[in-house]
């Protein structure tokens, strides 16, 4: 079968002459040119004479249909030369070829077919080995004989085929059958091949010699069944042409025709099905499952080059048996499936493309590792794995992060001056994350420092200290807690593979009492809270906390009563536990807060109560929304502003009326018994003024009881801070004598009363010969002084 000369064109008419069995060096010559007459084709290349084809290509029983058999056969003779037009000398008059051939009321195509469903091959081995015994796929004129041989079962090189053989479907299906009984390992068919290391012939003249080669799986060992020869280096250097005299071509024409005609006989190293995600590769003539794409590049395969294959192909592939001792799927953890073969014992952690061996079994369980957790695997196959050196204790990951593996755990470490410590010699094992993620994390070494954790699986963030693990609710919190600003407040972002299952404790605020003092965090400093700012809620300091508490920088200077945040405008005044909003900016004014006011974080200011309400400077004026009084603030209270000449007096502007819900004010500024008045006791100038729309008057000490002021607690005692607007330095001295800005008449006041002066001579003489001076009030200030006896 591997040399039987084949009848197709062009060398019919000199085959004819030929006697069927022929000696094998002429026959060898004979059958390369006959199937392929192309003897320029380009050396062979891949050829694995080892392995052929793979199982799973081989047993691909669903790669054709038979209309897709149909259709193949006839693109291949696309016109037969039924009638025999061409020269020959054969009793045969007419020809049929494989396209048109039926046999038993079947097509070629359908008899191809029903034999691969049958016996589980795939339909395109059968193609290629009609075409390698007979060349029956493109011949165009094929004779009878062709077809009664045509799998060339049963014609040994060196003896006349057997008639119980004869016939297309009987040769189809005797090869297929043939073929099933090697796959499956037939113990009543007689084969003198097996896996693994195999003496095969160059050609069937024993003075040709052979070579050793090692037969890795059960379709190679069927091919080699089937055409007991190898090709050598001649044939191989020859394409489809011819080698030398030693030359065999079968399994090299087999080869040539399925990869010209239906792609690579070799499944690639990583592949996975049409229809499915799961990924395999090749080994034993297994497939095994990868389970990640992590475990896939540690084992050193790109993720672009799986290739997608046919469903039906992959299906075919056998999974590793539990009698073969091979695991279905790879793992992180290896060994060969025996403790005899070359690499005896020996178990192995993969990652980052290589296998490093494990050193001993108190390594072994010091990695948390378990003997059920051991992936077996083909000896080839592991050995085709990069070995690297010893595993080490300390494995280092591709970000540069150092772990400690001990007592099954692994141990992540910050500091490159503990590394030092306990790891002088600095040898590690490179490992991948998904290899670091394999090993079970413990708590981190920290030097005694707190150390701030992201978790890269959520956005929570944990400090770590003293084993105890406490969460950071919100980003405001983590920046009030100064993390990435302060030294001692790094942020390790970490898989959370690195690190154990833990509940945390907390959560973290940033408003902490120390020592009796409550304390704000605020980013790169601890602010003190003034205790009349009054009580606010505080968390205690645990052992845990106090140094690193105290370690943050106390400010140079207690909290301001004005605070605010950096990304608002808004300003709010601290006063009882709680912080209140100033609305506007005369407010703030009004409150003296441009230099009174701290800029906090936003967590830190969340840290003091929101009070309802809004916080009012001392001489704002407002009204409510549903009445006209306008009210002036002092004290926090309201004082009624009783006209408009005391409105103006004071020097408030209308455009600067605030007008808030009746239900606010009423409950923040109540409304005093009296209003505002028009005098007014400065107690820092102790004086009194009376504030008139035409100006403000300094009543000198001598006339505070000509104005009716000589009792100066009787007059309202205010100070200037509820008349922000009047310029007391420029107020004028008032005079005894008054008038109103209304009317011409001029009065004398005498112990608050005014005496009407009935002509100039007589002011005159009242002020002994000179003109006085005269003070000139709003008709409202005027009558309220009582009236006397005029002169």
């Amino acid at each position: 079968m591997n040399i039987k000369p084949s009848k197709a064109s062009p060398l019919k008419k000199y085959l004819a002459l030929i006697p069927y069995v022929v000696l094998a060096s002429l026959a060898t010559i004979l059958v390369s040119v006959a199937a392929n007459p192309n003897a320029d084709a380009a050396p062979v290349t891949g050829f694995n004479a080892g392995k052929i084809i793979d199982d799973g290509i081989f047993v691909n029983s669903g790669s054709m249909n038979p209309t897709q058999i149909q259709s193949f056969l006839n693109s291949k003779v696309p016109v037969c030369d039924t009638n025999g037009v061409q020269p020959h000398n054969y009793q045969q008059t007419t020809f049929v070829c494989l396209k048109d051939y039926t046999e038993g009321g079947k097509s070629s195509a359908q008899i191809i077919y029903d034999a691969a469903q049958e016996f589980q091959i795939n339909p395109q081995v059968l193609i290629v080995l009609l075409q390698k015994e007979q060349a029956l796929i493109t011949d165009t004129w094929p004779l009878d004989g062709q077809y009664r041989t045509a799998t060339g079962y049963g014609c040994p090189d060196t003896a006349a085929c057997d008639s119980q053989y004869y016939g297309l479907t009987n040769q189809i299906r005797w090869a297929a059958r043939m073929f099933r009984s090697i796959l499956n390992n037939n113990p009543d068919w007689y084969t003198p091949y097996v896996l693994g290391n195999n003496y095969v012939r160059w050609n069937p003249e024993s003075s040709c010699g052979g070579s050793t080669i090692n037969i890795q799986n059960r379709s190679t060992q069927a091919l080699y069944n089937y055409t007991p020869y190898q090709p050598n280096q001649a044939a191989l250097s020859a394409g489809y042409g011819l080698g030398d005299s030693c030359s065999a071509y079968g399994n090299r024409n087999f080869y040539l025709y399925f990869t010209d005609w239906f792609g690579s006989t070799i499944f690639p190293k990583v592949f996975r099905a049409e229809s499915e995600s799961t990924v395999y590769i090749m080994a034993g003539g297994y497939k095994i499952a990868i389970p990640s794409m992590s475990l896939l590049q540690d084992y050193g395969y790109d993720p672009n080059a799986i290739a997608v294959v046919n469903t039906s192909a992959v299906n075919a592939i056998l999974t590793p048996p539990l009698s073969s001792g091979i695991s279905s799927a790879l793992g992180y953890v290896v060994k060969s499936p025996s403790d005899q073969d070359a690499d005896g014992g020996t178990v192995y952690f993969v990652s980052v493309g290589k296998k490093y061996p494990i050193g001993s079994m108190d390594q072994f369980n010091g990695f948390g590792l378990d003997v059920g957790a051991i992936t077996y695997l083909p000896l080839d196959y592991l050995q085709s794995v990069g070995t690297g050196a010893l595993l080490t204790n300390f494995i280092r990951t591709p970000e540069g992060t150092i772990f400690k593996v001990e007592s099954g755990v692994k141990n992540i470490i910050f500091s490159a001056q503990t590394y030092n410590s306990i790891n002088p010699s600095n040898t590690y094992t490179q490992f991948s994350g998904g290899g670091a993620s394999f090993v079970t994390s413990g708590n981190p070494y920290i030097d005694g420092r707190a150390v701030f954790i992201k978790r890269d699986s959520s956005d929570s963030v944990y400090l770590y200290n003293n084993g105890r693990y406490y969460a950071v609710p919100s980003l405001n919190i983590y920046n009030c807690w100064g993390v990435n600003t302060l030294a001692d407040r790094p942020l390790r972002a970490l898989p959370a593979s690195y690190l154990p299952a833990f509940t945390p404790s907390g959560p973290l605020g940033c408003a902490y009492n120390n020592s009796g003092t409550t304390n704000l965090l605020n980013k790169k400093s601890r602010i003190a809270i003034p205790s009349e700012y009054g009580a606010i809620a505080a968390g205690s300091l645990s052992a845990d906390f106090i140094t690193i508490f105290n370690s943050t920088p106390a400010s140079p200077s207690p909290l301001k009563r004005g605070v605010r945040i950096s990304t608002s405008a808004a300003v709010w005044y601290i006063e009882n536990g709680t912080r209140t909003v100033v609305p506007s900016m005369e407010n703030f004014n009004l409150l003296g807060l441009a230099t009174q006011l701290d800029t906090l974080e936003v967590a830190s200011l969340q840290s003091i109560p929101i009070r309802q309400g809004v916080k009012l400077g001392t001489g704002k004026v407002v009204k409510s929304n549903t009445k006209a009084t306008v009210y002036t603030i002092f004290n926090n209270n309201r004082y009624a502003i009783s006209s408009g000449d005391d409105f103006t007096a004071y020097g408030y502007a209308w455009s600067s009326i605030e007008t808030y819900d009746d239900s606010l004010l009423d409950a923040d500024y109540p409304v005093t018994a009296s209003g505002l008045s028009a005098y007014m006791y400065h107690v820092v100038r102790d004086s009194v003024y009376l504030l008139d729309r035409n100006s403000c008057y300094l009543i000198p000490t001598q006339q505070t009881a000509t104005y009716g002021k000589s009792n100066l607690k009787a007059t309202q005692e205010y100070s200037s801070s509820i008349a922000p607007y009047v310029n007391f330095s420029s107020c004028k001295n008032a005079s005894e004598y008054i008038k109103s800005d209304s009317s011409g008449t001029v009065y004398k006041l005498e112990d608050g009363t005014k005496r009407a002066v009935s002509s100039w001579a007589a002011l005159l003489s009242l002020n002994g010969g000179s003109a006085p001076t005269i003070t000139t009030l709003s008709n409202a200030n005027t009558v309220a002084f009582p009236s006397g006896v005029g002169y």
